[in-house]
C-alpha cells in the first residue's frame, strides 16, 4: 500500500507530519508513502519523514503534470540525506516493491 502525496493536505508545517505519523504507527512494513506533493519542498519534511521511518518506506513519485519532475528530483537529491537514503527513495525501494508484484503473479 503507497500513502500518496507526502504532506498532502496541510494547514501549517506540523500539518504535513500527520500522514508520517500514522505510517509510523503501522504494523505492516509494506506500507510506504510517496514524495509527490508540493509539500515535499518545506525545509525538512523529507528529512524529518526519513528519521521518523527510515528511507525504505518511501518511494519517489512526481505527481506530473501537476508539478515537474525535475522539481521533485532535485529536492530528493539536494535533500540533506545521505547518499544511500537518497537511492532507496529514487530507485531501489520502488524496485523492490516491483520484484514482489511480479513474483505474486
Amino acid at each position: 500500500m503507497i500513502f500518496a502525496h507526502l504532506g498532502n493536505g496541510f494547514k501549517g508545517y506540523y500539518d504535513v507530519l500527520t500522514q508520517i505519523e500514522f505510517l509510523a504507527k503501522t504494523k505492516n512494513e509494506n506500507t510506504f508513502i510517496d514524495t509527490s506533493s508540493l509539500a515535499i519542498h518545506l525545509s525538512g519534511l523529507l528529512e524529518e519523514s526519513v528519521k521518523r521511518i527510515g528511507s525504505s518506506r518511501i518511494v519517489f513519485g512526481t505527481d506530473m503534470p501537476l508539478h515537474l519532475p525535475q522539481s521533485q528530483l532535485s529536492r530528493v537529491i539536494n535533500g540533506e540525506l545521505c547518499l544511500e537514503d537518497k537511492e532507496k527513495i529514487l530507485w531501489k525501494n520502488a524496485t523492490m516493491l516491483f520484484s514482489q508484484l511480479k513474483e505474486e503473479t
